[in-house]
C-alpha cells in the first residue's frame, strides 16, 4: 500500500502507484504557495471558493499525471524494460524540480508506468467473477443487476479499475470493483476522479424539470457518485474501494442542496 502524509485534506489511503504519483505531483505543485496568493479571485466567490480551488488543483495534478504516464509508456514502447533510464532526462527537461522532488517523482512515475502496463491475470479475473457472484451482484456505480452470462452489452459484468490503468492503476483486487458494461464504458470511461469530467457544463435551473435532469450526461452522474466516494474516503481515511462499498451505488435523479441556487455541480447531491 502506498501512503502519503495526511497533512493535506485531500489525502486518503492510496492503493495504487498512480494515486501516489498524483498525490506527490499535487504536493509539489501547490504545497509551497499559499492558496490566498495563488487564487485571490476565489475569495470573491463567497460560497464555493474552496470547491473551485479543489477542482483546479485536482484537474492540474491529474493532467500532469496522465501526461507523465503517457510519456513513460511511449518510452517503454521505444526502449523496452530499459525505459526508466530515460525518465530522469525527460523530467529535468520539462519540469522545474528540486533534487528531492526529482528523485521522488521519478521513482513514483516508474512504478505508475509499470502498473499501467499490467493486465489482469486470469486468476484475478476468476476471483473477481466469483466475488461478484457471491457478494456483489449489482453494479457498484448505478446498482443494476449484473449479467454474468455476458448476453447484454449494457448490464454485462465487467471488472472496473477504480483508479484507471492509464494513470498508473494496478490490476489488483484492491483497485477493482464489479461494474456493468454501460457504467464502465460510458459513465466511468477513463476518468480518475470527478474533476476529470466536464462538471462546469452542469447547470440546471433552481427548480429542475424532468427534462433538465435528462439532459445531464452519463459522465455527470459518475462525477457526482465519485465526488461522494472521494469525500467519504478522505473524511474516514479509507481507500476509494472501501468508500464506494460504504456509500453504495447512486440513484437518480439527484437533488439540490440549496434550493435557492442553480443546479451546478457543487449544489447537487447524489441520493
Amino acid at each position: 500500500m502506498k501512503t502519503v502524509s495526511r497533512k493535506r485534506s485531500y489525502t486518503y489511503r492510496y492503493m495504487t502507484s498512480g494515486e501516489a504519483l498524483y498525490a506527490r505531483l499535487r504536493q509539489w505543485l501547490f504545497s509551497e504557495v499559499a492558496s490566498d496568493h495563488m487564487y485571490p479571485w476565489l475569495r470573491k466567490i463567497e460560497y464555493y471558493a474552496e470547491e473551485l480551488q479543489e477542482f483546479l488543483e485536482q484537474t492540474t495534478a491529474l493532467w500532469l499525471t496522465a501526461r507523465l504516464v503517457s510519456v513513460g509508456r511511449s518510452l517503454y514502447s521505444e526502449n523496452g524494460h530499459h525505459y526508466r533510464t530515460e525518465l530522469r532526462p525527460f523530467l529535468r527537461e520539462y519540469l522545474v524540480l528540486s533534487r528531492n522532488d526529482l528523485e521522488d517523482i521519478e521513482r513514483l512515475l516508474g512504478s505508475a508506468v509499470d502498473a499501467s502496463l499490467q493486465n489482469i491475470s486470469n486468476g484475478l479475473k476468476n476471483k473477481m467473477l466469483q466475488y461478484a457472484i457471491d457478494q456483489h451482484e449489482l453494479c457498484y456505480i448505478c446498482g443494476i443487476p449484473l449479467d454474468f452470462l455476458m448476453q447484454d452489452k449494457h448490464s454485462k459484468f465487467t471488472r472496473e479499475h477504480i483508479w484507471p490503468r492509464s494513470l498508473g492503476g494496478e490490476s489488483i483486487i484492491e483497485n477493482l470493483l464489479p461494474a456493468c458494461g454501460k457504467c464502465n464504458h460510458l459513465r466511468k470511461m477513463d476518468y480518475a476522479t470527478w474533476a476529470s469530467t466536464s462538471i462546469q457544463s452542469i447547470c440546471t435551473p433552481r427548480s429542475p424539470s424532468d427534462d433538465d435532469w435528462k439532459n445531464l450526461q452519463l459522465s455527470h452522474y459518475y462525477a457526482m457518485h465519485q465526488f461522494a466516494g472521494q469525500s467519504r474516503a478522505i473524511s474516514e481515511y479509507i481507500t476509494l474501494k472501501e468508500a464506494f462499498l460504504d456509500i453504495g451505488p447512486w440513484k437518480c435523479p439527484p437533488k439540490l442542496c440549496d434550493k435557492n441556487d442553480a443546479g451546478h455541480f457543487f449544489n447537487l447531491e447524489v441520493i
